[in-house]
C-alpha cells in the first residue's frame, strides 16, 4: 500500500514540476482521473482525490460502481457507506462507526470545496476493495476495484484513452478563459468517444418495500439500509417472530416502518393471536395482513393457504390485505431489481425475506431504485394495495 501512495506522490510531484507557476494550484488539487471497477469518472472537482495531512481521501459517493452504496445526511453533516451487512457511518471531523457501533480512532470524514471526502485506504480495507495508481498521460489514473472488475489496469488505460484525453481537455478548458477555436484541418483530431446512455427512469412507477420475518443481524442490516436511504417499508411478522424478537419489532416501528401480520393459516383466530403478541411487545395495533402462501401451492398438496381466502377473510373483518408471499421451494434467487415493473402507472410490491439473502440484496435494490428514480411508496393501512407483488426467493 505504501508503494501505491509513493507512486501517486511521485506522479503529482512530476506534474507540479513541469507546470508553470499559474498551474501549481491545479496540480496541488490532485489532478488525476478516478475510476471504479470498469467505469471512468469524468475529470471534475467532485471526482478528484485529495490529501488531508498524509492521508489520501476521495469523494464519499464514488464507490457505488464497486458495490458500496452511499447515503448522505446534511442535517448532522454525516455520510453512510454500506454493502451487504457491512456499514460505515462517517461524521465530519468527529468520528466513524461501523454497523455494530464500533468507533474507529482517528478516522473521520473531511469537507472541502463543497465535497465530502472519506479516507481511501480505510474504506477499501473495510469493504474488501483494492486500489492502484497507473501513470498515464495526460494524468495518472487512481482506480478502485472489487473482484467484479473485468479489465486489467493496462487494458483499462488503453480502452479509455480517448475518453480521458477528451475529459482532460474539457476540464482544463473550464479552468482557463476560452481560446479562439482554430480552423479544423480535414483528417485531424481524435475520434469522438461515444456518449454514455443514461439509465432509463421510472418516476411514474410506485414501488413498495415489504419484508417477511424479522430479527437477527439480517433485519438489522435491512433496517440500517432503509434508514440510510430514507425509505419506509413494512415488516410482516408471525407469532414466532414477534415472540422471539420483540426488540426488532419495536425498532422497526419506532423508526417509522409499518408492521403487518403474516398469516399462514389465514384465519381470524391466527390474526387475533399475532395481534395480541404485537400489542404486548410494542403496543402496536395493525390491520395490515399478508398471506404466507406455501411454495407447493401449485401442486395441490394439503394443507394450502390460498391468497384469495386470506383476502376474503380480511375483507370480512375490516382488515387490509396487502400481498401474498410465495417463497420458491427450490431456493432460486431472483434479483429484486430485475423483477421491478417498468410499465407506467404500476403500483408494485417487492417482498424480501429477512434472511442472509435478503440482507445481501437490499443494498443493490436500493441503489437500483435510486438510479432509475422509482417512486417509493409508504406502506400504510390507508394506502391502496399494489396491483403487482413480486417475492424474490
Amino acid at each position: 500500500m505504501k508503494k501505491k501512495l509513493f507512486a501517486l506522490i511521485a506522479a503529482i510531484a512530476l506534474i507540479v514540476c513541469v507546470c508553470p507557476a499559474a498551474e501549481v494550484s491545479r496540480a496541488a488539487g490532485m489532478l488525476c482521473f478516478t475510476a471504479v471497477n470498469d467505469t471512468l469518472m469524468p475529470l471534475r472537482t467532485g471526482t478528484l482525490p485529495t490529501y488531508f495531512g498524509s492521508t489520501l481521501y476521495v469523494p464519499y459517493n464514488i464507490f457505488s460502481y464497486a458495490g458500496v452504496y452511499n447515503a448522505r445526511s446534511t442535517v448532522d453533516n454525516a455520510a453512510c457507506l454500506y454493502s451487504g451487512r457491512k456499514r460505515l457511518d462517517f461524521y465530519v471531523g468527529t468520528a466513524t462507526y461501523d454497523q455494530s457501533g464500533k468507533s474507529f480512532e482517528g478516522v473521520t470524514a473531511r469537507y472541502s470545496n463543497l465535497t465530502l471526502f472519506v479516507p481511501l485506504d480505510f474504506v477499501c480495507e473495510f469493504f474488501g476493495l483494492t486500489y492502484t495508481v497507473t501513470p498515464q498521460e495526460p494524468a495518472s489514473i487512481l482506480r478502485i476495484t472489487s473482484p467484479d472488475a473485468v479489465y486489467s489496469d493496462k487494458t483499462f488505460a488503453s480502452r479509455f484513452r480517448n475518453q480521458m484525453l477528451e475529459s482532460y481537455d474539457e476540464y482544463m478548458g473550464s479552468l482557463s478563459p476560452p481560446a479562439p477555436e482554430p480552423t479544423p484541418t480535414p483528417g485531424e483530431g481524435r475520434p469522438p468517444s461515444p456518449t454514455p446512455t443514461p439509465p432509463p427512469t421510472y418516476e411514474n412507477v410506485t414501488v413498495y418495500l415489504s419484508f417477511y420475518g424479522i430479527g437477527g443481524e439480517q433485519s438489522e442490516t435491512i433496517l440500517n439500509a432503509l434508514d440510510a436511504a430514507g425509505y419506509k417499508g413494512c415488516f410482516f411478522v408471525g407469532a414466532d417472530d414477534t415472540a422471539r424478537y420483540p426488540d426488532a419489532v419495536r425498532r422497526a416501528a419506532g423508526n417509522g416502518h409499518a408492521i403487518g401480520v403474516l398469516l399462514s393459516d389465514g384465519t381470524r383466530d391466527e390474526y387475533d393471536a399475532v395481534s395480541s403478541l404485537l400489542f404486548e411487545a410494542a403496543k402496536i395495533k395493525t390491520i395490515l395482513v399478508a398471506a404466507d402462501v406455501p411454495a407447493d401451492a401449485e401442486t395441490g398438496t394439503e394443507p394450502v393457504t390460498a391468497a384469495s381466502d386470506v383476502r376474503e377473510m380480511a375483507s370480512e373483518n375490516g382488515l387490509v390485505y396487502w400481498c401474498a408471499v410465495d417463497a420458491p421451494s427450490d431456493g432460486a434467487a431472483v434479483r429484486p431489481a430485475a423483477a421491478l415493473a417498468t410499465e407506467g402507472g404500476v403500483r408494485q410490491n417487492i417482498a424480501l425475506p429477512c434472511s442472509d439473502w435478503g440482507a445481501d440484496a437490499i443494498g443493490g435494490l436500493i441503489a437500483y431504485i435510486n438510479e432509475h428514480k422509482y417512486t417509493v411508496g409508504r406502506v400504510s393501512e390507508t394506502a391502496t394495495p399494489p396491483t403487482v407483488s413480486i417475492t424474490p426467493g
